[in-house]
């Protein structure tokens, strides 16, 4: 730019040219101002045309239409409506037909998108809308429209004549889930609305924007007439998956409604295993539910799978367990669901009730047969589980039920380890009942042994003794009967008869082990192979210095 010591030496000519500069731009300023005056005025006229239709003054319209008015002006402060919106949602029927006769655009949007159209079906002005529809360049979506509301509606005669003018049957409301017209008619349960679609060629399996089929939403909505309908119509695809991949009997399923899930599982060519996205059949999601009446269903289907696993590796009967479904789990123990199955992070059953807190699901595996030991990809046993949550009434539960007390994870840590490093009174209950129940091992209680096992000459073991042996041996008593050459189901008996105590447990097999087996002298022997077998050296030990600290004369060789 130049300074002011350049401008006084510049020459005549050019300080006259930049002169002349400043009348033109201040002309250029003054034809923008003129020409924004023009736009405002418009724009007023614009805004006192909308306030004239809105109060159906007609001849007002006519006189700001003359001036110049633009008639398809939406107002800011009326959502974007134009003069036509607005004389549609206040009923002026005149004012709407001489609009259209200025030019206003019959399918113009507000700031929602809605055209005059829908005003008129929102406001339920039925004659305007018929005017609308009859007029040349009205929208076919928006007729759709209409037939949607109508079919919502169950209004049939409306129906029939916007299908005659052209209304697409199969068109989906974005406003509605990309619902149709047979979707809205099955949702509110218009079955005449329903047939009369069908027959004029609605499509029986068109899906919404979840992928839900008519079908999905009879299910999900207990319209079993209808659905009995839209089965028994042709085409009908009973096993058609949304986009979540359910089926129609999930959605029954998930919505517990028994009568319609009992009616689709009759159906000749209906798939009861079918698994959705995340790998759950009808079966998983009953069970989960703690739906009784909805499992007790499946159960009655030949060809329902019950250890059918989802993307998890869980079985129907881990989900029941997990949500402490008691009756759900008597039921599919009782038929003979596999109460050892691993998920894919080895955890059985019994694992996620041990998660859940569920003392009485706990119970019911125990009884089932479950492993009380079973260890998952961590190397956790379910009373690892129950002392990470902290659930002590479901570790009491397990404890008593013979678990095994001193198993280390893939961490190196017991169950007892894992609830010391917890200050809160739950797991302080844990340590404590683990402490009570835990195999003597001072040097007074194990000498003392000798004093409690009394062996008699003749080397039979009396009743109390079994009794007080039966108190030492702890949990690891089911691995010492297998050795003695007990069957797991006996065990399982035992259990069952004596459920939560331990040394009755223990006591009636070492009855049942002594009175079978031959002769005298082999039972020390048998019994303290046993004890050494499961690391209980100290109890074998001190079996033999029971027998060797006889009197001379009358030991017993072993």
């Amino acid at each position: 730019m130049a300074s002011m010591e350049e401008k006084a030496g510049m020459e005549p000519g050019r300080q006259q040219l930049n002169a002349k500069e400043v009348p033109t731009t201040c002309l250029g300023t003054q034809g923008c101002f003129f020409r924004r005056s023009r736009r405002q005025r418009n724009t007023s006229l614009s805004m006192e045309l909308i306030e004239a239709a809105e109060e159906g003054e007609v001849t007002r319209i006519q006189r700001l239409v003359k001036r110049g008015a633009d008639v398809n002006v939406g107002d800011p402060d009326r959502q974007g409506n134009s003069a036509l919106h607005q004389a549609v949602l206040k009923g002026h029927a005149d004012v709407v037909q001489l609009l259209l006769n200025a030019g206003s655009q019959i399918n113009c949007k507000n700031q929602d998108g809605d055209t005059p159209l829908h005003c008129a079906a929102s406001s339920n002005m039925q004659g305007i809308l018929k005017l609308l529809v009859n007029y040349s360049g009205c929208s076919i979506n928006a007729k759709n429209y209409e037939l949607i509301e109508a079919a919502e509606e169950g209004e049939v005669t409306r129906i029939q004549r916007l299908v005659k003018r052209g209304a697409d049957v199969n068109v989906g409301d974005p406003d509605r889930q990309g619902n149709s017209a047979l979707h809205q008619a099955v949702l509110k349960g218009h079955a005449d609305v329903v047939q009369l679609l069908l027959n004029a060629g609605s499509q029986i399996n068109c899906k919404n924007q979840d992928g839900d089929t008519p079908l999905h939403c009879a299910a999900s909505s207990n319209m079993q007439g209808i659905l009995k309908l839209l089965v028994n119509y042709s085409g009908c695809s009973i096993n058609a998956k949304n986009y979540h991949g359910d089926t129609a009997l999930h959605c029954a399923a998930r919505c517990g409604h028994t009568d319609v899930a009992r009616y689709l599982i009759s159906l000749p060519g209906i798939q009861v295993n079918m698994k959705n996205n995340l790998g759950y059949t009808a079966l998983h999601i009953s069970a989960a539910a703690c739906r009784c009446d909805l499992v007790n269903m499946f159960l009655e289907d030949d060809g329902c799978q019950l250890d059918s696993r989802n993307k998890h590796g869980n079985t129907p009967l881990h989900e029941a367990a997990m949500n402490g479904c008691v009756d759900v789990v008597r039921q599919l123990v009782n038929a003979n669901c596999d109460v050892k199955a691993e998920n894919k992070d080895g955890n059985t059953p019994l694992h996620s009730a041990a998660w859940g807190g569920h003392c009485e699901v706990t119970r019911l595996l125990i009884t089932g047969g479950t492993n009380i030991n079973a260890r998952n990809s961590n190397g956790d046993t379910p009373l690892h589980v129950a002392a990470q949550m902290g659930h002590s009434e479901v570790a009491h539960t397990l404890i008593h039920a013979g678990c095994h007390l001193n198993i280390l994870n893939y961490d190196n840590m017991t169950a007892r380890d894992i609830c010391q490093d917890h200050k809160d009174d739950s797991h302080k209950e844990i340590v404590a009942e683990i402490d009570s129940i835990t195999r003597i091992k001072n040097d007074t209680a194990t000498r003392s042994l000798a004093d409690i096992v009394l062996i008699e000459i003749k080397g039979v073991l009396s009743d109390e003794s079994l009794w007080k042996l039966s108190k030492c041996i702890g949990s690891e008593w089911d691995a010492m009967m297998v050795y003695l050459g007990f069957h797991q189901m006996d065990i399982v008996r035992v259990r069952l008869e004596f459920f939560c105590d331990m040394n009755l447990q223990i006591y009636s097999l070492l009855k049942e082990w002594r009175n079978r087996t031959p002769p005298a002298q082999e039972k020390l022997g048998i019994l303290a192979d046993a004890l050494r077998e499961v690391g209980r050296k100290d109890l074998a030990e001190n079996l033999l210095i029971g027998i060797v600290s006889e009197p001379p004369g009358e030991e017993t060789q072993i």
